[in-house]
């Protein structure tokens, strides 16, 4: 089970997820960081979640490999995955994580006191410490 965010590759350097608009536009998905999930809805060759590599990121910013099962190709994986948690889309997929879990951004209510609550990441929207710039 996945601590935070999910992505998978077919081992050739292709990553799949759901970011936050499938999220919000996709019905029937019972887990959006579920590794079958995601195989299951973009790979159609079954048993799609035994052709993919599984890799997740979690709320301690550490890359997992969860486990290959086709060409390893975990060193682009941990690459892209360090170039996506610095994108919009990333803010954007947390946003969407927590939209009902919090009041403000990441300021008050649940997951705002321990880890990533002051200091980096924690005023505004993402406004302060490093990587703040901008929203």
């Amino acid at each position: 089970m996945c601590e935070f965010f999910s992505f998978i590759t077919n081992g050739q350097k292709k990553v799949f997820y759901f970011d936050a608009k499938q999220r919000d536009e996709i019905e029937g998905v019972e887990d959006f960081d579920s590794h079958s999930e995601i195989a299951n809805y973009y790979l159609k060759t079954k048993p799609a979640a035994d052709r993919c590599n599984k890799f997740e990121y979690t709320m301690d910013d550490e890359f997992k490999v969860d486990q290959i099962n086709v060409k390893d190709d975990s060193d682009y994986a941990k690459n892209w995955v360090e170039k996506f948690i610095d994108s919009r889309k990333y803010v954007d997929l947390i946003k969407w994580k927590y939209k009902d879990s919090n009041s403000g951004n990441w300021n008050s209510g649940d997951r705002n006191s321990g880890n990533r609550n002051s200091g980096d990441r924690n005023s505004g929207d993402w406004n302060s410490g490093y990587r703040n710039s901008g929203d």
